[in-house]
């Protein structure tokens, strides 16, 4: 005892000195008895009595020096007023310590009520900070509002841009933007020392970085005065990552020449860190203008073909104009063009949509908002159940003490005392909860990035919460709360006056039961929507999984390959892929490989109108737009395609069609293909496909397409 006691002596001098005059002998009077107290009931009573003193030690020496007793005035001193106490607030905080001392003697409730609901916020927060990663985030540009995508629409729906195009809007629709910039994704090579590094990049107009309005990390953008003139150098800009990956943040980095596709550049500058480019969800490493880049690639009069569709464009709107203004103006500019160029721009009309929707079409924001509101609803559900299992948890609570509350109440605590009493135990519970949800929903990224398909890309989605969304999460978790704990606390606070006196084990009045039943009914009911979504969700998952694809994916291997990252002129593709053919097909555990210029579902695809050669069309009939891939020998058999007629040509597709004559071709003018059984259908009802020919144009002229096989419809976008 004399050993405890010298340590309360100790722990006595962390306090005040005027208050350990005061107060400090009482102060070890009344602990020593409740230590004397403690050791008549045990060890383990005088353990608990030390560990409540050591964990309300932090609090009794935060009010002992914020109410220290103040020294006695020197005479003529002026004496500052006392500091105004805010009622309401003291009686916060006081029902907050009440109800903190309250839960740290039911731990198990604390736990289960903070652990219940955490989950519900973590999974609330992850869902949101999935959907402002996708949807809601803007670019790290200046004004982002003003930002706006571009897109052609035509006779066959919705299409990129060509550069003649691009250049007439940015040259003619001046008075609503204040720059136009193109884009389009593209695979480089770039030669660091004796290796080379495969990475993904755009090229871009020399306008691009210029209309985004960002300054760069170091060096200087290019710009149209330096980039696009004749006989310019090829410039690049690396983004930071590549920097930091590929030449170690040197910070002589700009000026230095680097090999892109074996093509010397000049590194002009190095985007800021927060820009990763502007193509949706992934991250770019590098930005080429396009100009250069076509006259060293020996691309020809490019410029001026406007039937050569295959570039993004996004522009900045100008002060005070809004899209429908920017639209009306697009309007002018289409018919002019149409009147103009009626081969190429006849049905060419140019449309303006938010940048938020990213890369997709503008008929596709019904669709983000459908994602979007979907996800939200769910994660909301999920938030509910969890709160109406905090519900029942704190009305069982009340229940329980109501002999407590009763007794309060007949010491005078009113209906409002007690209701805030319960209330504070859900604010406790609330704050524990959300902090336990944020945490969860920090380290969920990984577990959400693992579930991407793999490509060769780096993603520009960050799934980590924001301040938004802990927010969000945060007031979704209060106010969950307070409003589910509120019929308990109103139920417990009306029932207290009557229960005083009661025996312990006294059942709950019928208004208690009713309430009780009407939080047991809504926890069945949300847990019921709950499990009927989830069997929908998981049913149509195990759904598309048994979809046939028209292909096997098991023991199947896929490898990218692109000859022009070699910059060699003189490498011919076809001798290239013919060799690599024959190698990999005499490997060990090979049993077939094949050629294909685009794999179905990948991340690539082309695709032509096609119109059958047996009919004559009307100057206003689309034709059928359809999936094309050219393939070498073997590929439905590497692939598992099922042969339904005829035999397969070196040419497959959705609605197969070469922009060239392949080397098995039947005559000068005609080209064996094989279509699927979706499209034979379409163009040949009747039946008997084989022997049919296709053509790319309404009317006779031209090459033609014979159909020489027809396989089994598949999934290919």
């Amino acid at each position: 005892m004399t050993g405890a006691r010298r340590v309360a002596r100790l722990l006595l001098w962390l306090y005040p000195p005027a208050f350990r005059r005061r107060l400090g002998e009482d102060l070890l009077a009344c602990w020593s008895q409740q230590i004397a107290a403690a050791r008549e009931s045990g060890r383990l009573a005088v353990t608990r009595a030390l560990l409540a003193t050591l964990l309300d030690l932090p609090r009794s020496l935060w009010l002992a020096w914020r109410h220290q007793v103040a020294p006695e005035p020197l005479p003529g001193a002026r004496i500052k007023p006392p500091r105004k106490e805010n009622p309401v607030l003291e009686r916060l905080f006081q029902d907050l310590r009440v109800a903190a001392r309250g839960l740290r003697r039911s731990p198990a409730v604390l736990a289960l009520g903070v652990l219940s609901l955490g989950l519900g916020v973590s999974a609330n927060a992850t869902i949101l900070s999935a959907i402002n990663a996708m949807f809601w985030r803007e670019l790290p540009v200046a004004h982002p509002e003003r930002i706006a995508r571009l897109a052609a629409s035509g006779e066959h729906g919705i299409h990129e841009f060509s550069y003649a195009d691009f250049a007439s809007v940015r040259e003619q629709a001046s008075q609503a933007f204040e720059g136009v910039a193109l884009h389009v994704l593209e695979t480089f090579a770039v030669g660091v020392g004796e290796a080379t590094q495969v990475t993904t990049g755009e090229l871009v107009s020399a306008s691009y970085f210029e209309t985004l309005g960002i300054a760069p990390a170091r060096g200087r953008f290019f710009s149209s005065e330096n980039a696009e003139a004749p006989g310019s150098a090829l410039q690049v800009v690396l983004s930071h990552a590549l920097w930091q990956r590929a030449f170690g943040g040197d910070p002589g980095i700009v000026g230095r020449l680097v090999r892109i596709n074996d093509l010397p550049a000049t590194v002009a500058a190095v985007a800021p860190r927060s820009f990763q480019g502007t193509k949706y969800g992934l991250a770019m490493d590098l930005w080429v203008p396009v100009r250069p880049w076509g006259r060293a690639q020996g691309w020809g009069d490019w410029e001026a073909e406007r039937d050569r569709n295959r570039w993004l464009v996004f522009a900045r709107l100008r002060r005070g104009v809004a899209l429908p203004r920017a639209q009306t103006t697009l309007d002018t500019v289409a018919e002019r063009l149409a009147a103009d160029f009626p081969e190429t721009n006849r049905n060419t009309r140019f449309v303006a949509y938010d940048n938020r929707m990213g890369d997709a079409t503008p008929h596709a924001g019904d669709m983000i908002a459908i994602i979007t509101w979907t996800a939200v609803g769910a994660s909301l559900l999920v938030l509910l159940v969890a709160a109406a299992n905090l519900a029942a948890l704190l009305l069982a609570r009340a229940a329980s003490r109501h002999r407590e509350l009763g007794i309060r109440s007949a010491l005078g605590a009113g209906r409002g005392r007690l209701v805030r009493l319960i209330l504070a135990e859900g604010v406790w519970i609330a704050a524990g909860a959300s902090v336990l949800g944020i945490a969860l929903a920090f380290l969920s990224p990984r577990l959400l990035l693992s579930q991407l398909p793999d490509l060769p890309y780096r993603f520009a989605i960050d799934p980590r919460p924001d301040l938004l969304v802990v927010a969000l999460s945060t007031l979704g978790a209060v106010g969950c709360t307070m409003v589910f704990a509120l019929l308990p606390a109103l139920r417990a606070a009306r029932g207290a006056p009557a229960a005083f006196g009661a025996p312990r084990s006294s059942a709950p009045s019928a208004g208690a039961g009713r309430g009780l039943d009407f939080v047991v009914v809504a926890l069945v009911s949300l847990a019921f929507v709950s499990l009927v979504l989830a069997g929908l969700f998981q049913r149509s998952l195990v759904g598309i999984r048994h979809v046939s694809a028209g292909f096997v994916t098991s023991g199947r291997l896929v490898a990218t390959f692109d000859t022009s990252l070699a910059g060699d002129p003189n490498l011919r593709p076809e001798d290239f892929y013919r060799s690599l053919v024959e190698r990999v097909a005499a490997l060990p555990k090979v049993e077939q490989a094949a050629v294909t210029t685009s794999v179905p579902l990948g991340d690539r695809s082309n695709s032509s109108v096609l119109f059958s050669a047996d009919r004559e069309y009307a100057d206003t009939d689309p034709g059928i737009s359809a999936w094309r891939a050219q393939v070498g020998p073997g590929y439905f058999e590497t692939m598992g395609t099922k042969l339904l007629a005829g035999v397969g040509p070196v040419v497959v597709g959705a609605a197969s069609g070469p922009d060239t004559p392949s080397a098995s071709e039947t005559s000068p003018r005609t080209t064996p293909v094989t279509v699927n059984r979706a499209l034979a259908e379409r163009l040949w009802p009747a039946g008997d496909w084989i022997g049919k020919r296709l053509r790319y144009a309404r009317s006779a002229g031209g090459r033609e397409l014979e159909v020489a096989g027809v396989v089994e419809t598949g999934k290919y976008r």
